[in-house]
């Protein structure tokens, strides 16, 4: 599930017409191969990314340096910004956000909103109770399934209904 670059060029869109100041401050959370990361940076802004797995940092880093552009990325859990109290403009966390159980998952939000600018977006996708997956592996808590066997394996995949995700997202 890779969200088209159209989708990140659009939220990148969104907050430079929300935020005067340049260039953006932009966290790529769980940045995998750094697919966003390089076309954040290559669109001119400055690009934090944070990974839990040190592989995927070592490629972002790679690809980032064959391009020629720079950026922040380290090895970090998502329930955390290894930034040294950084504030971003945006935040993307594509097809990673769900790969924890709802309390790691309601403290990676709590991380993202703690360090959110005012008028900052956060694009980020979730596996829904309606998918074909659901149910599918060895459930660890209500709507946490983890399968074995697969590419995921031993890895928690949450899924949410509407309720949920709007208690996720509800601030105040």
């Amino acid at each position: 599930e890779r969200v088209p670059a159209s989708e990140v060029r659009r939220a990148i869109l969104l907050m430079e017409r929300t935020v005067a100041a340049r260039p953006l401050r932009i966290w790529d959370l769980g940045c995998g191969a750094g697919r966003h990361s390089l076309l954040i940076a290559s669109l001119g802004h400055r690009v934090y990314a944070s990974d839990i797995s040190p592989n995927a940092v070592d490629l972002t880093k790679s690809w980032l340096a064959d391009a020629g552009l720079g950026g922040h990325v380290a090895v970090a859990d998502m329930t955390e910004s290894p930034f040294n109290g950084e504030t971003f403009h945006g935040v993307i966390c594509w097809h990673t956000i769900h790969h924890n159980t709802l309390a790691n998952i309601r403290r990676a939000v709590d991380a993202v909103h703690r360090r959110l600018l005012p008028g900052g977006v956060f694009l980020v996708n979730a596996k829904s109770t309606k998918s074909d997956r659901y149910g599918h592996g060895r459930e660890t808590e209500p709507n946490t399934f983890v399968e074995e066997g697969d590419g995921d394996a031993d890895v928690p995949h949450h899924h949410f209904d509407e309720d949920g995700i709007r208690d996720l997202f509800a601030l105040g």
